[in-house]
């Protein structure tokens, strides 16, 4: 009784929470380098059939932070986004799992030297997609692995920066 219960809660709608390795790769005058942190996503979607379905979510990408000579350079992005969902079953509990979307990210840049302190704010939208499995363990949890690729979540033309970010994340997903 409780196992039949269990399967007539669950329906296309779901929940989420990821979290990994969120890398930066930061271009500046010509020059190029990367970051990591550590990021976090929350996002619900909806499964319209077995194989179509959409989503959207929060990103929190880290938080970068170097210091030379005195300057330090924080660089704090997060995002929304919306997708479209691919799922293709492998077996009755496994999945492979594709999105393609937009997303909106916004980013403080900030700059401080021997008290002196200066920030800006950018916003910028994009294409994101993401590629990653899923593992039902139940009828209404599953743990996804992912990796997504936000693309360019910053352009800063003041100080000619450019940032780029993608997140490698695990997390689990319940259905309702």
């Amino acid at each position: 009784m409780l196992i039949s219960s269990s399967v007539a809660f669950a329906g296309p709608g779901y929940v989420g929470v990821n979290a990994g390795s969120t890398t930066h790769t930061i271009s500046f005058d010509g020059e190029s380098g990367s970051e990591k942190t550590t990021g976090a996503r929350v996002y619900g979607g909806y499964q319209v059939n077995p194989s179509f379905g959409i989503e959207a979510g929060y990103v929190n990408f880290g938080k970068v932070t170097a210091t030379d000579e005195g300057l330090t350079v924080t660089f704090k992005p997060t995002a929304i986004y919306a997708a479209a969902t691919g799922t293709m079953p492998m077996s009755p509990s496994f999945n492979l799992i594709g999105k393609l979307g937009v997303a909106r990210a916004k980013s403080t840049f900030g700059l401080a030297y021997q008290g002196d302190r200066a920030s800006a704010d950018n916003k910028d939208t994009g294409v994101m997609y993401g590629i990653g499995a899923e593992y039902k363990f139940s009828d209404t949890m599953t743990i996804v692995a992912e990796y997504e690729d936000f693309g360019k979540i910053a352009k800063f033309d003041e100080v000619g920066i450019n940032i780029k970010a993608s997140m490698a994340s695990v997390g689990l997903r319940i259905k309702f």
